[in-house]
């Protein structure tokens, strides 16, 4: 039955979001909520929502737990590796 709950809690979350995805929030604030979102749904402490820059071609966020923003070229690092694969 914990299973099931967990399921369902996770779905709740899923279909806020599309609610949310779906209104008229300024980006800050849509990043910010899918943000909260993933790192709810993955059960983590912390989660970051980074953006490709084609023509700097770097990633980029403004929403990351714990910290104001990140950029890093978009071959780099562990997210470089998540982007590119």
């Amino acid at each position: 039955m914990g299973a099931q709950r967990i399921k369902d809690e996770k779905l709740e979350l899923l279909l806020e979001a599309a609610k949310k995805i779906s209104s008229d929030l300024p980006v800050d604030e849509l990043l910010i909520f899918l943000s909260d979102t993933a790192r709810d749904l993955l059960e983590v402490d912390r989660c970051s929502l980074f953006l490709a820059d084609k023509e700097k071609k770097v990633l980029w966020t403004k929403v990351a737990h714990g910290v104001s923003k990140i950029v890093v070229p978009w071959d780099k690092g562990v997210v470089g590796w998540v982007y590119q694969n």
